[in-house]
């Protein structure tokens, strides 16, 4: 099946993970205490639960609207909906009640965390980052359809578009490798949380 197609079979709910996002809030409290404002990049963002969690979390986290995230995919229909930002009861079965209470209306995020979170359309294997310097990058569960050379090559593109200082987070099932791991920390393995040397 060719690449294209296969970056577009995603399973994705807000807070997928519980875990994995708590266990990213320490490091998302560093960034915000180090920078004024946070660039974000959702590498592969599906439908957009994704984006919307980060963008709840970096307001649960610093408190206010720091962050620019910049959510992408290859695949129009999934960024189509992401702008409209409606969804079904079953995407939300992971996320906290109070958090989705706060933070959402009629399944749909509030103008505050939409703001955060700007969609454009992106090919991951063929394209340049759309912002670099990114502070956070989350790219989960997407580099697993990828063929071994071929994550070799994203990762090393995740590491460049790293501040320094800045946080990578892969999916719980994916491993950095190759020359991008030589310049990575691994400083949560079960989540897969990488940060770059400042």
């Amino acid at each position: 099946m060719p690449t294209t197609i296969t970056l577009t079979i995603n399973v994705t709910k807000f807070f997928r993970n519980l875990e994995t996002w708590e266990a990213l809030r320490p490091y998302l409290r560093k960034l915000g205490d180090a920078h004024a404002d946070l660039r974000i990049w959702s590498a592969g963002c599906a439908s957009g639960e994704e984006p919307y969690t980060i963008a709840v979390l970096v307001l649960e986290t610093l408190g206010e609207r720091r962050a620019v995230i910049d959510a992408t995919d290859i695949d129009r229909l999934s960024l189509e909906r992401t702008q409209q930002a409606t969804y079904p009861h079953a995407a939300f079965t992971e996320m906290p009640v109070d958090l989705k209470r706060r933070y959402f209306r009629d399944d749909q995020p509030l103008p505050g965390v939409r703001q955060l979170v700007q969609v454009r359309q992106h090919d991951l294997t063929r394209e340049p980052p759309p912002h670099p310097p990114y502070d956070l990058i989350v790219c989960r569960n997407v580099a697993i359809y990828f063929e071994r050379t071929a994550q070799e090559r994203l990762f090393q593109v995740f590491v460049d578009a790293l501040a320094p200082g800045g946080v990578l987070l892969l999916g719980k099932v994916e491993t950095l490798f190759g020359p991008a791991r030589e310049r990575l920390t691994l400083v949560d393995p079960r989540e897969r949380i990488y940060t770059k040397p400042a």
